[in-house]
């Protein structure tokens, strides 16, 4: 199972994002989670435009980008993350979106190579998804918070999300986000979870090498 960096956590200003890009960089291994947040989903505004460039600018490591937003925003914001240099993958809620727009982004998505997909929330059952949609993802994030705050405790019903996600569709990307840390990361990849999103708990430690350490004990953790 993967591990990835959230920078949610360090996005209160550009000079603790640009200092904590530096230090992940040097973590060998892992991947990076960019949340876009917006108050049309969540009640906050997170990674602004000027951020997010340089995100992809100085980013060593692969990057997927997960949308809390509703489709103005995306619209908006979409072309700005197709133009620097484009992450691996790019999630919107299930929750904002219809199904017609989702399919438009997969398509554009995909004409630039990325991989899409469908953030779910907490609170939404699979069973309330479009099942034709679901088949038209490539990557899954299944929130184990509330979407829109770090340092939120893990929730286990999303657990259950991702077993049924990885019974259906065995070769889909699956990451959950919100939550994880060396107490659960263990279940988490035994729901079948591809990429396992590491934020406060990652955040709060402040040396770099004792990141890089943490990052390692959880990898050797998941694998057991």
């Amino acid at each position: 199972m993967e591990i990835s960096i959230s920078l949610d956590p360090a996005v209160d200003n550009t000079e603790n994002l640009e200092k904590y890009i530096s230090e992940c960089n040097q973590i060998r291994g892992v991947t990076f989670h960019v949340d876009i947040m917006r108050p049309s989903y969540v009640p906050r505004t997170a990674v602004t435009i000027p951020q997010y460039r340089y995100i992809m600018q100085h980013a060593s490591h692969l990057a997927d980008v997960h949308f809390m937003t509703d489709t103005a925003d995306i619209d908006a914001i979409l072309p700005e993350v197709l133009e620097h240099m484009p992450p691996r993958s790019v999630t919107f809620h299930i929750e904002t979106i219809d199904s017609a727009a989702a399919k438009r982004y997969f398509e554009i998505l995909r004409e630039n190579d990325i991989y899409a997909g469908i953030a779910i929330d907490i609170d939404t059952a699979i069973e309330s998804i479009d099942p034709e949609l679901l088949f038209a993802c490539d990557v899954f994030t299944v929130m184990s918070v509330k979407a829109g705050k770090s340092g939120q405790t893990f929730q286990p019903a999303a657990l259950e999300k991702a077993r049924t996600l990885r019974a259906k569709f065995p070769n889909t990307r699956i990451i959950m986000d919100g939550g994880i840390n060396d107490k659960n990361i263990a279940d988490v990849a035994a729901a079948g979870v591809s990429v396992a999103v590491i934020g406060s708990y990652l955040h709060r430690i402040a040396s770099q090498t004792q990141r890089a350490l943490s990052v390692a004990a959880l990898a050797d953790i998941a694998r057991k």
